[in-house]
């Protein structure tokens, strides 16, 4: 049975259409049969790791987000995430803690009665992975920062020493701080920029509006690229440009909200995200600087190999690589590809042309052993 197998493939390598040659490849020795049959297998496997190679993204790609937007989504995902700069401003909250999120806080930033305040100078937020937070400035007003912080985290406002600022030793889990920019912030020769390192998201959905204090994105691109396949440079595969009201999704954050939807309890989320913390890091990084014509400008790249971009009243955008993206960009890789096939259309003429030698070679041997 195996040296039926061993014909079949072997009149396959040569050439089915050449059947006296059949004898000749079997005078072939087991080994030499092996090598020729063992070449276009491996080849063939080569294009397989290839097709896999893009398929699941092994050569890696990167997403950079260049957006103007008045609305941002971030929580810290490093084990030591970046402090914030707060030059001056004022923090709001409630004194017994009483689930309020920032959402609430945003409904009125003019300090309801039910809010205790606390003015920092010089300060700086000291952020705990797994906390939330959302960046608030709409065009040329003030800027808030609603934070959500995890269960026990030692999430605090401190001075340049390190000590906690006056005021807020006792933040409850939920607290808004609250910036004033002022009008001619262009002419003081200042810049506000927050480094971010874990899961970010520019602009938010538009629904229902309930309140006028939540921004949207109105400008950016989108820009994925890749690596090729040999070599260290990277390539451009899509650039898309962004429109008022969308909103950029990475697969990280993705990722992480399809986890914490399965779960039930508050307790099991904060424990999701404690696990992600020390499981995937700040995959997601970038900046937010405040613009004095209005709104944030933004940088966000990520280690992805797509984006996707939900606009309102539409389908979720998906803007990434695939296979004939990597056909049409990545010289190297098509090169790979076309020796591949270039190697099947010519492997078996050769293997067919050594063949027929080796027959031609011996019958002329044995004419001349006859005479």
């Amino acid at each position: 049975m195996k040296d039926k197998t061993k014909g079949a493939l072997g009149s396959l390598a040569a050439g089915s259409g050449i059947r006296d040659l059949s004898g000749e490849w079997n005078s072939l020795g087991d080994t030499a049969q092996r090598v020729i049959i063992g070449i276009p297998i491996a080849v063939a496997c080569l294009g397989l790791l290839l097709v896999l190679y893009v398929l699941l993204n092994w050569g890696g790609g990167s997403v950079l987000i260049t957006a103007k937007t008045e609305y941002m989504e971030y929580t810290p995902l490093t084990e030591d995430p970046p402090n914030w700069y707060i030059p001056e401003a004022t923090l709001y909250f409630m004194d017994d803690d009483t689930g309020s999120t920032g959402d609430d806080i945003f409904e009125d930033t003019s300090a309801p009665p039910a809010l205790s305040t606390a003015p920092v100078t010089n300060a700086f937020l000291e952020l705990s992975c797994g906390d939330e937070l959302q960046v608030n400035r709409i065009a040329r007003g003030d800027l808030t920062v609603a934070v959500s912080r995890l269960q026990g985290s030692n999430a605090s406002v401190v001075s340049a020493d390190g000590s906690i600022m006056e005021g807020t030793e006792t933040l409850p889990a939920q607290f808004t701080i609250h910036i004033d920019i002022p009008d001619n912030y262009e002419d003081l020769g200042k810049s506000l920029n927050w480094p971010m390192a874990g899961l970010i998201t520019a602009g938010r959905s538009v629904k229902y509006e309930t309140n006028d204090q939540r921004g949207l994105l109105t400008t950016g691109r989108v820009q994925v690229m890749a690596k090729h396949l040999l070599a260290p440079k990277h390539y451009l595969v899509e650039s898309y440009e962004l429109n008022l009201g969308d909103q950029v999704v990475l697969p990280s954050r993705r990722e992480l909200v399809r986890k914490t939807v399965k779960l039930k309890t508050a307790t099991q989320i904060e424990q999701e995200k404690r696990e992600t913390c020390k499981r995937v890091g700040g995959s997601d990084n970038g900046f937010i600087n405040i613009d004095p014509y209005g709104g944030l400008n933004t940088v966000i790249s990520s280690r992805s190999e797509h984006a996707e971009i939900e606009r309102h009243k539409t389908t979720t955008l998906y803007v990434g690589n695939n296979l004939i993206k990597r056909f049409l960009n990545d010289r190297w890789f098509t090169l790979s590809w076309t020796l591949i096939i270039a190697f099947f259309a010519v492997y078996r003429r050769v293997i067919r042309s050594l063949l027929a030698s080796r027959y031609f070679a011996i019958e002329k041997k044995n004419d001349e052993n006859a005479d």
